[in-house]
């Protein structure tokens, strides 16, 4: 036997089962399971001393995902602002390396390096008008729907009354089931009517990258409230807690999203933790 190299292959068995152990011992939770009843019941705690309440079940899944690679919706903006306008000859209002603006009859749609579409329409006398939060969801629903600028995997997100016939409709992207936070569809409606569409969608192309274990959602929900004190008020509760992926439009031709956790308050706030670091990715949004 080579005694010599033999005791070289056991030191570095050794030092490799050390750091190991040491990982295990005095690195981030982040082993795959589930968090114990006492963890979720410590964050609840926490929140409480903080004024928040928690509605919404706390998922103690700790599970691994790869980022989501995304890339910029639409392929044809000329084809998009057709649709929204409802006209094939549009005049061209202004263009630049930025943007460009269509108009037709008073209704404008601006389109955006990054992929932002906004639509601002001109008033119509004696259209549908929404007088509730249902009405609001069905008249975005069957402007967009028609128009084939609904995708199949939108889903609502929220409705929010701002006033007397007066509301902010929003449909966000899924992937697989998965929300993609970031996607957006967010519809104004005034006196009635459709005042303003903003569309930030992507195209999803799929998963890359190894998987990478989650912050679990008792820490990010820690984060969140942490963050949160003294900002938001006492007696808020947190009535959704999701996770899905976020981005920002982006004038790339493909980039990878990464995961997160969504907390969304009783006020209107959304709070974004990273999924992988646990850090606030943003915070106070509001709906």
């Amino acid at each position: 036997m080579n005694w010599p190299r033999a005791r070289v292959i056991l030191l570095v068995s050794f030092m490799a089962l050390d750091i190991f152990l040491g990982y295990v011992a005095f690195g981030p939770k982040l082993a795959y399971g589930e968090v114990t009843s006492s963890e979720i019941q410590r964050a609840i705690t926490r929140a409480a001393t903080a004024g928040v309440i928690i509605q919404a079940p706390v998922p103690a899944q700790v599970t691994a995902v790869s980022f989501l690679t995304l890339e910029p919706w639409p392929a044809d903006r000329l084809a998009t602002a057709q649709k929204l306008l409802g006209a094939g000859r549009l005049t061209v209002v202004q263009e630049s390396r930025e943007l460009t603006v269509w108009g037709y009859e008073g209704s404008l749609v601006t389109s955006l390096a990054n992929g932002v579409v906004i639509y601002l329409p001109a008033e119509k006398p004696g259209a549908t008008r929404a007088t509730d939060s249902r009405s609001a969801r069905a008249l975005v629903e069957d402007f967009l729907g028609p128009r084939d600028l609904l995708p199949t995997d939108a889903r609502l997100d929220w409705v929010r009354q701002t006033g007397a016939e007066s509301f902010v409709v929003q449909f966000r992207q899924d992937y697989q089931g998965v929300p993609l936070f970031g996607g957006y569809i967010t519809a104004n409606i005034d006196k009635g009517q459709i005042s303003r569409i903003r569309l930030v969608l992507f195209s999803p192309k799929g998963l890359s990258g190894k998987k990478r274990a989650l912050v679990p959602a008792t820490d990010a929900l820690i984060t969140a409230v942490s963050a949160g004190e003294g900002t938001i008020e006492r007696g808020s509760a947190i009535e959704t807690i999701a996770l899905g992926y976020l981005s920002e439009p982006l004038d790339a031709r493909q980039w990878d999203a990464y995961p997160v956790w969504r907390f969304g308050f009783s006020n209107g706030a959304f709070v974004y933790v990273n999924g992988y670091s646990g850090v606030i990715e943003r915070f106070g949004e509001s709906r």
